[in-house]
This record gives C-alpha cells, sequence and structure tokens, in this order.
C-alpha cells in the first residue's frame, strides 16, 4: 500500500517570496549570443619565439653525463627518451 502524506488537513498552503533575489541577473545584462567568441590577437614577442621552434636552447651538461629528449606529436602524444653523451 502507498504511504499516507504527513499532511492531515489535506490542504497545500501557498507561499510567496516576497524579497528580491540578490543573485538574479538585471535584465538585458544577460548575453544568449552562442557564437564563438572572438579570438584574441597577440603581438609577435621575440621573448616566446624559443618556444615555437624545433631546436633546444644551448645548455651545460651536467655531471649525469646524460640528456632526456621528449617529443610531443600534434596529436599531443608524448614520448621520452635519455640519452647518455
Amino acid at each position: 500500500m502507498a504511504r499516507k502524506s504527513g499532511n492531515k488537513k489535506g490542504d497545500i498552503e501557498a507561499y510567496k517570496h516576497d524579497d528580491t533575489r540578490k543573485n538574479a541577473v538585471p535584465v538585458g545584462l544577460a548575453s544568449y549570443d552562442t557564437s564563438r567568441p572572438k579570438l584574441k590577437k597577440y603581438e609577435n614577442d621575440p621573448h616566446l619565439a624559443f618556444l615555437t621552434s624545433t631546436r633546444s636552447l644551448p645548455f651545460k651538461l651536467g655531471p649525469e653525463k646524460r640528456i632526456a629528449v621528449k617529443v610531443i606529436d600534434h596529436r599531443g602524444n608524448e614520448v621520452m627518451v635519455v640519452r647518455e653523451i
């Protein structure tokens, strides 16, 4: 059998919130534009050019006499190998 409701009177009380919501966005501020956002254009920064090159920066060889070579392809796959020098 189904349970009986806890409301003994059988009436449902109506309620109303008289206060305004504090987190509601005022009309006109919300944007429903679903188009892609405009991409930011960045200036050519010569200090970041080494990050897009295929050659490494010069470095001193450590006492371990090993280097690690890491390659990331266009799909995001990473491969790293350690070489003895």
